[in-house]
């Protein structure tokens, strides 16, 4: 005799983790008669992703058995079937037809109400009694679609909204409440219940673990809505990756959705404190200031509602992720990183200038409809900032502000990013030089063979010079001399003996007609010596007083040169940059106004910038000495020490 043991899977219960016995018990089931036709019927709903629905829930009808519908519970639907002594069973399918079989109808349908009700049996007219079970609570699920619409007893409303546009749940649903909603619907009115579905994965550890917590990687939401709130963890829930596919949550990644957010808040104050200072109308049309909109005022009015049409686009393909992507990279690149940084001067300018009236106009047109596309993923900060804009009782009770075409100009979009890559160019280059932005330049030269960037500078150039802070732009180009070397390590093994003569020839040859020679032929004869290209390095050198930058598609050229007028200029703006860092220190409010002096040895050129200097610290008066009762501190610029001293005016 042999005996051994057999290691197989077993159930167990997932709470203790006890074994389970099995014990057979009689059960009501629903048959599955009708699997082709719902297989025909699944191929009319659109699903997100369409495997979702071609294989996985396809799947799942093909492989369908009878469905178990009773549960042993107290609480539930209870089954409407009611059982005679002959052996008869009467499916009970109304109100009425309780009251029909001599039944009194209870006030409450549930248990153990309904049980106190008898029925008269149609065959013997003996009294039936209802059976124990409660329905499967999916049985009572799959009938929600129109069940919540008070079908049949109301069918106007079922009359609107029937069939649902869209559902959306978990991958598990696919055996589950997508498949009960489809069967009970066919059942009924021979036709899915939904014309769009969208299937979402599963959120798992950082590491792609099933979250569990015997393994202690369990994350509970409360506490990321306790630490960022539930706008940042709506977001990013939906941000990081495609619903249908697997979450592996990343604490870092909500803090860079956290700090988005910021920079949004931020944004939005510092727009809303101008415009508060100003008593600026919010219910100024747009239409009003259009001939003063300048080119950085079209572009965003033009992104804005580019970006509006693709967000009304990804909601209708349901390739929800896109949105937050596309809403991050606008909040960052295009709104805090560009626009306000374009318009930032334009806000200080004193009284109702039409330029600055015009950048709140469209600064108010583009949070109103950011707001907008913001509130179906996060609510409250949507809702903060629209009705601090608008009066009205909520954001989420607004319609829905569609894209305007009308503003959409793709030509700037394009002349704009492009720039924007020149600009990113052109600031590596004073890197290189070691030239502060604050320090101006007499001129940049781009070079490029590529006419949308020609495009570009010509349309935009105004915008470049004030980022770049230079005096003029030209497209062309800078003459570089080619500079040849040896490259000894080719050389050596090559030529052996006469390596050192070919070095010394290499110094009597133009190096151009060398280029040539090898993009001509390949090699060069060197007064009888056959070089290739690999024997040599080619430079190019700058002219002097230049540093160069690549972009894409071109070069740009920064004139390095600084003269004494421009110097000046630079030491007023570094001046600014001081005093406005002491009002800083000093908590004063944008609008006060002070009284500056700076004592220094560059009085000359400060003078010569007096008013720029008084306008943009907000300075009733600016001497050069030093003057008593003055907040005052020691500064220094390129090793010359100066005094800067403000006060506040009462």
């Amino acid at each position: 005799m042999f005996r051994d043991s057999v290691f197989h899977r077993y159930a167990h219960c997932w709470r203790c983790k006890s074994p389970l016995l099995y014990r057979a018990s009689d059960q009501w089931f629903v048959k599955e008669a009708i699997k082709d036709q719902i297989l025909k019927e699944n191929k009319k709903v659109k699903w997100v992703p369409d495997w979702a629905g071609e294989k996985r829930f396809h799947n799942w009808i093909e492989g369908a058995r009878d469905w178990c519908i009773s549960r042993q519970r107290f609480w539930g639907i209870p089954l409407p079937i009611w059982e005679c002594a002959c052996g008869n069973f009467t499916v009970v399918s109304s109100i009425d037809e309780i009251k029909s079989l001599g039944g009194k109808v209870p006030e409450d349908l549930h248990k153990p109400y309904i049980d106190e009700v008898s029925l008269n049996c149609p065959k013997c007219s003996q009294k039936m009694k209802r059976v124990p079970d409660i329905a499967d609570v999916w049985f009572d699920s799959g009938a929600s679609t129109w069940s919540s619409l008070g079908y049949p007893q109301n069918s106007e409303k079922f009359n609107e909204l029937f069939p649902i546009d869209f559902i959306t749940e978990g991958l598990d649903q696919t055996r589950g409440w997508f498949y009960t909603l489809m069967l009970e619907s066919f059942i009924i009115f021979d036709r899915a219940p939904y014309n769009q579905v969208l299937m979402n994965d599963f959120v798992l550890d950082q590491f792609g673990q099933k979250m569990s917590k015997s393994l202690g990687n369990v994350v509970d939401p409360k506490d990321v809505i306790a630490k960022y709130g539930a706008d940042v963890t709506r977001f990013y829930l939906l941000w990081e990756i495609a619903p249908w596919d697997k979450l592996k949550f990343n604490w870092e990644n909500v803090e860079s959705i956290f700090r988005t957010f910021n920079i949004l808040w931020n944004a939005y104050k510092f727009v809303t404190l101008y415009m508060s200072l100003d008593k600026y109308d919010v219910n100024t049309p747009l239409e009003d200031v259009k001939k003063y909109l300048r080119d950085e005022d079209k572009w965003v009015l033009s992104r804005i509602n580019t970006l509006t049409k693709e967000v009304e686009e990804n909601f209708d393909t349901l390739e929800l992720h896109f949105i937050p992507r596309k809403i991050k990279e606008f909040i960052l690149e295009d709104l805090s990183r560009w626009y306000i940084r374009l318009v930032r001067e334009r806000m200080w300018l004193e009284g109702d200038d039409k330029e600055k009236i015009s950048a709140y106009a469209t600064s108010f047109y583009v949070f109103k409809r950011l707001s907008k596309l913001l509130a179906p993923i996060s609510p409250f900060v949507s809702e903060a900032i629209y009705k601090n804009f608008v009066d009205e009782s909520s954001i989420h009770l607004s319609d829905w502000d569609k894209h305007d075409a009308s503003f959409i100009d793709s030509e700037l979009e394009l002349n704009m990013s492009i720039l924007r890559n020149i600009i990113e160019g052109t600031l590596h280059a004073r890197q290189k030089a070691g030239i502060k932005l604050r320090w101006p330049i007499s001129k940049v030269i781009v070079e490029t063979q590529d006419e949308n960037v020609k495009r570009a500078v010509l349309a935009l150039s105004e915008i470049m010079k004030k980022q770049i802070n230079v005096k003029e732009i030209v497209i062309g180009e800078v003459i570089q001399e080619l500079e040849i070397l040896p490259n000894h390590k080719s050389i050596g093994p090559k030529f052996k003996g006469d390596a050192k003569k070919v070095v010394d020839l290499l110094k009597t040859h133009n190096p151009c007609f060398i280029k040539s020679g090898f993009e001509k032929d390949g090699v060069f004869d060197l007064d009888g010596f056959q070089i290739s290209p690999e024997d040599v390095n080619f430079n190019y050198l700058l002219p002097k007083g230049y540093e160069l930058s690549e972009f894409e598609n071109g070069r740009v050229y920064l004139y390095t040169v600084i003269t004494e007028e421009l110097k000046s200029e630079a030491i007023a703006r570094e001046v600014i940059r001081r005093i406005q860092e002491m009002r800083k220190q000093a908590n004063l409010n944008v609008e006060e106004y002070i009284n500056s002096y700076v004592e220094s040895t560059f009085e000359s050129e400060l003078k010569h910038h007096e008013d720029y200097i008084k306008r943009e610290t907000r300075s009733k008066s600016l001497v050069f000495s030093k003057d008593n009762n003055y907040i005052d501190k020691e500064w220094e610029i390129d090793g010359d020490k100066f005094l800067i001293g403000i006060k506040k005016l009462n």
